[in-house]
C-alpha cells in the first residue's frame, strides 16, 4: 500500500502484526507521535518495535516510545563506513536501532553475540537511506519467527519487505 504511513495505518486491524521494523523521516515530536501510536496499535501483545534512527531523532523517538509505556529490550549499534567524508564536522559511522516491546518480546539471539553490528552499507537503489539486506535480515530474524507478520510503514525502498519474504515472514 503506497501513501502517507499514518493514513495506511489507521485503518488496519489492532493487535495484528507482531513486528513493526522500520527507518522513519526526521520529524518533530508530533510526527513520532503519531506513527509510533498507529505502531503500537497494531502490534500484537508481544510485538516489537524496531527503529533505526540517529541523533537528530533519537531523543524525539525515545520519548514518545517512553511515554507509550514501550519496554526497551535493547539498542544496537550499527556501524559502517562513513561515506562523504567531510572534515568540517564529525562524520556519523553509526546508526542506533532501538528495540522495544509491548509485552514479553519474541527473540532469538542465537546468532547474535553483541549490540555492536558492523555491516557495510549497499546501494541496489537511488535511495539515501537505504538499509543493507544483511542488516534487515539479522532484525527480522532477532524479533520473529517465520510466518509472522512484519510492517513497514516507512517503506522507502521496500528492503524490509524484501528480506521478510525471503525469510518466510509475511509483509
Amino acid at each position: 500500500m503506497l501513501g502517507d504511513a499514518i493514513t495506511n495505518l489507521l485503518p488496519m486491524k489492532s493487535n495484528t502484526v507482531d513486528a513493526v521494523i522500520t527507518d522513519p523521516p526526521h520529524g518533530e515530536g508530533d510526527f513520532h507521535m503519531r506513527w509510533i501510536s498507529q505502531a503500537y496499535r497494531v502490534l500484537s501483545e508481544n510485538g516489537s518495535l524496531v527503529v533505526m534512527t540517529n541523533k537528530q531523532n533519537l531523543l524525539k523517538i525515545a520519548s514518545v516510545m517512553d511515554s507509550l509505556n514501550l519496554k526497551l529490550v535493547n539498542t544496537i549499534a550499527w556501524v559502517f563506513e562513513p561515506e562523504n567524508v567531510t572534515v568540517e564536522r564529525i562524520n556519523p559511522a553509526h546508526n542506533l536501532i532501538l528495540w522495544v516491546s509491548k509485552g514479553t518480546p519474541q527473540c532469538n539471539t542465537r546468532d547474535v553475540t553483541t549490540d555492536v553490528w558492523q555491516i557495510k552499507p549497499t546501494h541496489k537503489f537511488d535511495h539515501p537511506e537505504e538499509k543493507p539486506e544483511e542488516l534487515l535480515e539479522k532484525l527480522i530474524e532477532l524479533v520473529t519467527h517465520p510466518s509472522q507478520v512484519v510492517l513497514d510503514p516507512f517503506i522507502g525502498s521496500g528492503t524490509t519487505m524484501v528480506v521478510a519474504k525471503k525469510l518466510g515472514d509475511v509483509s
